[in-house]
């Protein structure tokens, strides 16, 4: 049970990402395994991925921007 215990602890947390300009993150968890989504506003296009997860301190992608 210890041992469960120091391997759960030793997982990173992911860095908060910021809010992307014109647009929406939906996700306030950025633990390991969280996963976090992204919307733009109306009259402008997502570039990049529509959600992105924590893995390890790492998210698996980067934060995609709103283009008008």
């Amino acid at each position: 049970m210890l041992i469960l215990f120091f391997l759960l602890d030793s997982i990173a947390p992911c860095v908060k990402l910021a809010l992307p300009a014109h647009g929406v993150r939906k996700g306030e968890d950025f633990r390991h395994g969280a996963t976090v989504r992204f919307y733009c506003r109306y009259g402008y296009t997502r570039v990049g991925a529509t959600s992105i997860t924590c893995n390890d301190g790492t998210w698996n992608n980067l934060a995609p921007v709103c283009k008008g």
